[in-house]
């Protein structure tokens, strides 16, 4: 159930804010030919906001072109994750239909995962 309803909430990179206090930043993600193919700012709510207007994920679609490696970048305006506030990682998609990145926003650390359902982010 849990991967039914991610199918229906999450895009191709799904950016989630763990923290408990508001994050805002940016990413930029190059595709493997060298172009960039997303660079978006992001304004979110802390990850136990109770108000329904305030979102703690931002999403985004019509990233992946191609198969390959993509160099993502995020960077964190007003906050530090373990000292830093930024963080790249290369991560290559096989599956361009189905493959999606999650970015955790944590206290400790700024995580990449690739997955194709929620619970491979779990």
């Amino acid at each position: 159930m849990a991967d039914f309803i991610g199918d229906q909430l999450l895009k191709q990179v799904n950016v989630f804010n763990e923290t408990s206090q508001p994050v805002t930043g940016s990413i930029v993600i190059v595709d493997p030919a060298g172009d960039t193919a997303l660079d978006q700012e992001y304004d979110l709510a802390p990850s136990d906001s109770e108000n329904n207007d305030e979102r703690s994920v931002a999403v985004y679609d019509d990233v992946w072109g191609k198969t390959g490696a993509y160099e993502v970048t995020v960077e964190l305006a007003d906050v530090e994750a373990n000292g830093k506030s930024r963080a790249s990682e290369t991560v290559t998609i096989d599956d361009s239909d189905e493959q999606m990145l999650a970015i955790e926003l944590g206290s400790e650390n700024i995580g990449f995962h690739v997955g194709k359902s929620l619970s491979d982010f779990e």
